[in-house]
């Protein structure tokens, strides 16, 4: 995720701390996870370890549903009150918990629980971080003869550095209200596009974390395009590609701006035939309200638009897909819709790119 800025800037990056840390192993084979005692870290590993946590911090911002009966908010809390009488025990129940929540098949792995602390506004203060890590790929450890709870790491940092795809999950944990967000996750197979959006993480991970996602200006400017074509597509409208070129180019213009649905609506919806306009006005506002889109306003972040939404793509009559960016007459395109429905399509400019035939 290197291309993903991080949400907290150098000077918090560089002062974390990781205070304690510890993992379990889940395998799908066994009910319950394998649980360890202690495990040691080199500096090197340390230091490893804390670029792992840190790439959490490009993640997606999440809220908590309900923190007051949150039983990962109260494990949290307890590992922040009391790390070195209750981190252990309080980290096997985490991962126990993470287990249960998954109730389709699950991939081997470990779990592992940092905490660790950031220095904010001159403050210390403490947090939590949970990785899981594909198992049979990357562990490397050196258990105690005499004592199996006691591991200790031996190339598992080569190994990792290596293979980063090996991070399936990441979350960071904010129970103190130091930020404005509860919590920041990431998860492996996500593409950028899905970044900010109700897909940035599966189901059962935002269940374990009791999350809902915390809507921003660029979650928002990342969404809103999408949803006008999906709102589009669902009244059977052929234009639908247009519309979302319509609602990207009034982001773009409006970069840094307030803007509200409603302007995006009064834009999309509008037609010279005054009962086809209201009828538009009232599936939009249904279809918003259901997605609660509806009269939403925010500040317009042209670099949140996902790159595929910033072209638009279509196939003619003569099976040729085109593609070009914003509307079509900006781009010296004209578009006729032939009596079967297909497209025809004249090019007057050089900008529209001819994909395949």
């Amino acid at each position: 995720m290197s291309e993903r800025e991080s949400i907290l800037n150098q000077g918090v990056r560089d002062s974390l701390e990781i205070h304690n840390f510890i993992y379990h192993i889940i395998e799908t084979a066994k009910a319950k996870p394998d649980y360890l005692e202690s495990v040691q870290l080199t500096g090197t590993q340390k230091h490893f370890f804390k670029d792992m946590l840190l790439e959490t911090a490009k993640g997606t911002r999440y809220q908590f549903t309900d923190k007051a009966n949150n039983t990962l908010v109260n494990h949290c809390q307890e590992i922040i009150t009391d790390p070195d009488g209750k981190f252990v025990d309080t980290s096997k129940l985490i991962v126990s918990d993470f287990k249960k929540t998954h109730s389709g098949p699950m991939s081997d792995g470990i779990v592992i629980v940092a905490h660790a602390s950031m220095v904010i506004k001159n403050v210390k203060q403490y947090f939590v971080f949970l990785l899981k890590v594909d198992y049979t790929k990357v562990l490397a450890q050196k258990r105690d003869p005499k004592n199996k709870g006691h591991v200790s790491f031996t190339e598992i940092a080569d190994t990792l550095s290596e293979d980063k795809k090996a991070i399936q999950k990441r979350a960071l944990i904010d129970v103190s209200n130091t930020f404005d967000w509860d919590v920041l996750a990431v998860e492996r197979g996500k593409s950028t596009s899905q970044l900010d959006t109700e897909i940035a993480i599966t189901k059962y991970f935002k269940d374990f974390l009791a999350v809902k996602l915390q809507k921003v200006d660029s979650s928002y400017s990342r969404m809103v395009p999408t949803k006008i074509y999906q709102w589009a597509m669902s009244i059977g409208d052929p234009e639908a590609f247009l519309k979302k070129a319509k609602a990207v180019d009034f982001i773009k213009i409006n970069d840094g701006q307030p803007i509200s649905m409603d302007s995006i609506r009064d834009l999309v919806c509008n037609d010279v035939d005054q009962a086809k306009q209201d009828d538009n006005i009232q599936t939009f506002n249904d279809f918003m309200d259901k997605h609660e889109f509806n009269g939403v306003q925010f500040i317009a972040r042209k670099n949140s638009i996902v790159e595929r939404d910033k072209v638009t793509k279509i196939r003619n009559n003569n099976k040729v897909t085109i593609e070009w960016p914003g509307e079509p007459a900006a781009a010296g395109v004209t578009i006729t819709y032939l009596a079967d429905g297909s497209i025809e399509h004249r090019v007057i400019s050089q900008i529209v790119n001819v994909i395949d035939k």
